[in-house]
């Protein structure tokens, strides 16, 4: 009884040690179960932040690659930042200004609007999947586009520009003046709002408030050239001469702009304006001597013009020669070559006939008409002159020469 008993007590201990095993064990089994769990969540956590690593490494690389102009690379870039995530919209963005820039339009489209699907606010997708309309001539999309962008990113004045540049491609200058000016109170110190602003003033034909805005623009971004280009052709159109004149000369001296013909026609216009023929002069013999030069009709004309104006007729014949062999449809050789006449060789028969030649070239200007007036007057053919000058003043009404020659007209006969 009592060995039973004492094997009943090593049974019951033996129990309950099993009890006590199994207890800890499944006790250790659930706590495996939960540092597993823990593990597997770590795990994927960590698999999130290398595959976000390793993504924006490869978006940086593409972003170079594309930069830099290397397409073909950008393009295997981004496809394998893609493949790391493709839930990062700006991948999506990249990979489509790529394939724009790689003449797939159509593909580059739809990854712009992949990464709308992504996020519908960012901003830069809009801005380039409107940049795609545009080059679609879809200017309404656009705008559209352009509006989503700025309401995307509020402070992105390039965004606002942009869509300001579609209603004026519309046809809708009051809308674009309007988009700007309801935004100027957060832009007032951003220069492309200022130059946008010019542009449509421009466009109004209010020179005098287009370069006020230029200026405007100028004070914010002064070492913005395309502000000063545009301040400068402001400035003459507004006539105002010799702010121009400094406006161009600034440009002049700056590498990119120094071998631009226009900008040095228009400063040699400038100078006359301001009295300064000969240094307008000195510029228009450095265009037409190089080897563009041989072919610019209007460097040759303006050299033409300014050098009759200081009496050097022997570049007037220079030119008119120059301008009868290079365009012989052009009016102004046959003018020129009336000048050189009438002055140089008092020759005033074959002045007329030059003039007779350059009228039916230049039927929209009053400049042949004044001057046959003028040498049919020294003809003593008093009647024919006054039928020129009011012809000239048919052509350009405006034209006080032409008036004070009509009244000219015979007054020395009649003292």
């Amino acid at each position: 009884m009592e060995r039973h008993t004492q094997r009943s007590g090593r049974a019951a201990t033996a129990l309950m040690t099993a009890i006590v095993l199994a207890a800890g064990l499944a006790s250790g089994l659930s706590g495996c179960r939960g540092h597993g769990d823990y593990t597997s969540e770590g795990v994927a956590q960590a698999q999130d932040r290398m595959s976000r690593l390793k993504s924006g490494t490869e978006w940086d690389t593409a972003n170079q690659q594309f930069l830099t102009g290397d397409l073909k690379k950008a393009l295997a870039s981004v496809n394998r930042s893609i493949a790391q995530l493709d839930s990062v919209p700006k991948s999506h963005t990249l990979h489509g200004r790529i394939l724009v820039e790689m003449g797939r339009l159509e593909e580059g489209m739809l990854s712009f609007n992949r990464a709308l699907a992504i996020d519908p606010q960012f901003a830069d997708a809009h801005y380039y999947k409107g940049i795609l309309h545009e080059r679609f001539l879809e200017f309404s999309k656009a705008l559209a586009s352009y509006m989503g962008a700025f309401e995307g990113e509020p402070s992105g004045a390039q965004y606002l520009v942009a869509a300001s540049e579609m209603y004026i491609e519309m046809g809708d200058l009051d809308g674009a003046e309007q988009l700007l000016n309801d935004n100027m109170t957060h832009f007032k110190h951003n220069a492309g709002v200022h130059q946008s602003l010019g542009h449509i003033a421009m466009m109004r034909g209010d020179m005098k408030l287009a370069a006020r805005l230029f200026q405007e623009a100028r004070l914010l971004a002064p070492d913005d050239f395309g502000v000063l280009e545009d301040l400068a052709l402001a400035q003459i159109r507004a006539e105002d001469f010799g702010e121009a004149e400094y406006a161009l000369r600034r440009l002049l001296k700056n590498e990119v702009y120094a071998n631009r013909r226009d900008l040095q026609h228009a400063q040699a216009r400038c100078l006359v304006e301001i009295g300064r023929p000969v240094d307008a002069r000195q510029i228009l013999i450095n265009l037409t001597t190089d080897g563009a030069g041989q072919n610019d009709t209007q460097a040759w004309s303006d050299l033409g013009e300014v050098s009759a104006l200081l009496g050097d007729m022997r570049r007037v014949r220079q030119a008119a020669v120059k301008l009868l062999a290079i365009s012989p449809r052009s009016a102004d050789g046959h003018m020129l070559m009336a000048i050189y006449q009438m002055r140089e060789r008092k020759d005033m028969n074959a002045a007329l006939k030059s003039l007779d030649m350059a009228i039916p070239l230049a039927s929209d200007d009053a400049t042949p008409h004044i001057l046959r007036g003028i040498v049919l007057t020294d003809l003593g053919r008093e009647d024919e002159a006054t039928k020129s000058f009011e012809q000239a003043i048919q052509i350009d009404p405006m034209n006080a020469g032409s008036q004070r020659m009509i009244a000219g007209v015979g007054e020395d006969d009649d003292s």
